[in-house]
């Protein structure tokens, strides 16, 4: 979390943007069931996804994700999210902590929790106003632990914009369609370069981009994580 606090991926159809979140996703996942098991040197994670197609993430929809799939339900979960940010600095104040990791470094637990925007676009073309609440979010959560994981296929000027840009330095670039559009993630060109199916660029802040290969998560495997999940369901617990 301290290495990426808050990931902005984009890519074209087909160059394996949904894989890299779904990837992430299973991570995620197996790291929570990990947490309900282990001792307090590993918090479990509280995952929220938006996917406005309401299809990509269904195969979760019976273990404890809380699946979002209309602007409405989205932009309700991101107003919660920046009162839970407030209630949980309060919360961390009162303990004599600047930070989750103080916190938990004092040897106590809390969770953190994680928002998956599956396709960016979608949502901030329906309702702007979410912008605002993921500026918010991106400039401030990190300390406490509430992170944002956002995706698009369209990278353009009117959907990436300057304070989101800011406010999210730990970006992956899959293929894109225009060296413009790499651009706009990358502040440079090389992306619409890549092979698609998963090359990508990573790039953190001001560093050079290190080129990588994403792994790819089958339908089948995503089914028999759901089903682990399902066997290990534990119970959320919010600030």
């Amino acid at each position: 979390a301290s290495k990426a606090p808050h990931i902005l991926i984009a890519g074209t159809t087909g160059s394996g943007k949904s894989e890299t979140i779904h990837s992430i996703l299973a991570s995620l996942l197996m790291h929570s069931i990990y947490a309900t098991s282990r001792s307090n040197d590993v918090t479990s994670n509280i995952i929220d996804v938006i996917d406005m197609k309401g299809t990509e993430f269904n195969k979760y929809k019976d273990t404890y994700i809380n699946l979002v799939s209309n602007e409405h339900e989205a932009y309700s979960l991101l107003s919660r999210l920046c009162a839970s940010m407030e209630s949980r600095y309060a919360f961390l104040a009162k303990n004599g902590c600047d930070d989750i990791d103080e916190y938990h470094s004092k040897g106590h637990e809390l969770s953190r929790e994680i928002c998956i925007i599956d396709e960016f676009a979608d949502l901030i073309l329906k309702n702007r106003e979410v912008e605002e609440y993921i500026v918010r979010l991106a400039q401030k959560a990190r300390g406490c632990g509430i992170h944002l994981i956002i995706g698009t296929q369209s990278p353009r000027r009117d959907v990436v914009t300057g304070l989101i840009k800011a406010n999210f330095p730990f970006r992956i670039a899959l293929n894109t369609s225009s060296s413009m559009e790499s651009r706009i993630i990358l502040d440079q060109t090389g992306a619409e370069k890549l092979f698609g199916r998963g090359d990508m660029l990573i790039k953190k802040g001001g560093n050079k981009p290190i080129r990588a290969q994403g792994c790819f998560v089958s339908d089948s495997d995503k089914a028999g994580l759901a089903s682990v999940i399902a066997s290990h369901q534990h119970e959320k617990q919010y600030v």
